[in-house]
């Protein structure tokens, strides 16, 4: 389907997700750049910004990749035969929100497929409200981070004009937070999190 068929707030077809690239604009010479800016502005909405944020799927996913038995198994030993530590770094610009316009397959809201399917699918909650929504996606990430601490994974947040009391609690502690609001900040968090994990030595 073509993306030209979506309007702002309806489709005239369904489709599973209104971010799928349309086709490529077929190439000829002569072509202005105006012509494939106006081009890509208008009919490609696979660059066109999200509807939410789901910040507990990207903390699951972490989660797994961090605890997946092969996946750091030819790790060589520290050479001081220290413990290995489990770092989890979440850095994230935006609070948990889902969208839905309440009209199934109707709005092009409605057909952001997340790892839950549709909102209207209701496969993670039983409602299409966003307010009901959020709610259940923020206590995923509660549990998910309390589950992750449990196995022993320390956690930093970085929270760039999004600070939460979940993203507060889901760090490791009060050191491991850092609300942010500009790129000096968010530099200077990371500088603190690299400067708590690796200790300075005196080589000479």
């Amino acid at each position: 389907m073509s993306a030209n068929q979506y309007t702002t707030s309806t489709l005239s077809k369904a489709s599973p997700n209104f971010h799928c690239p349309s086709e490529a604009l077929p190439p000829k010479w002569g072509v202005t750049k105006t012509t494939v800016s106006t081009y890509i502005s208008n009919e490609n909405w696979a660059y066109s910004p999200g509807t939410g944020t789901l910040t507990n799927v990207g903390f699951a996913w972490a989660w797994r990749m961090l605890k997946a038995k092969d996946m750091f198994k030819d790790l060589r030993n520290h050479p001081d035969d220290y413990p290995t530590r489990q770092i989890l770094v979440l850095f994230t610009d935006g609070i948990i929100e889902s969208f839905d316009s309440g009209n199934y397959w109707n709005g092009k809201l409605d057909t952001n497929y997340t790892p839950y399917g549709t909102f209207e699918d209701k496969i993670a909650v039983n409602s299409t409200s966003s307010s009901t929504v959020n709610a259940a996606m923020d206590l995923r990430l509660a549990k998910a981070c309390n589950a992750a601490k449990a196995t022993g994974v320390e956690i930093y947040v970085i929270a760039l004009k999004a600070s939460t009391d979940t993203y507060r609690q889901c760090a490791s502690g009060d050191n491991h937070y850092f609300a942010t609001y500009n790129a000096q900040e968010i530099s200077d968090a990371f500088e603190a999190i690299a400067y708590d994990l690796v200790p300075l030595h005196i080589v000479q």
